[in-house]
């Protein structure tokens, strides 16, 4: 199976030899080679990390769907 990073950073490079550097076709394959480099970043983190606790878990979901991170406070206040 090949690296989704290198295979963007492939399409990028193509996508800047074939239409320049300001295209829209370029800024396309620049957003997605920037998500594929985040997506392994946060893979390789979550794979690092020790097993997480319902409660970070919560928080890290929030964070990655764009909500403010839950605080140790909203959380209890929540569970009441």
């Amino acid at each position: 199976m090949s690296d989704p990073v290198i295979e963007a950073r492939a399409h990028l490079a193509r996508a800047v030899k074939q239409h320049g550097r300001d295209h829209e076709i370029t800024r396309q394959a620049r957003a997605a080679y920037q998500e594929a480099r985040l997506v392994a970043y946060v893979q390789a983190t979550v794979d690092a990390a020790p097993p997480l606790s319902p409660e970070t878990r919560a928080k890290v979901a929030a964070i990655l769907a764009g909500a403010p991170a839950l605080d140790a406070a909203s959380t209890e206040e929540a569970a009441a």
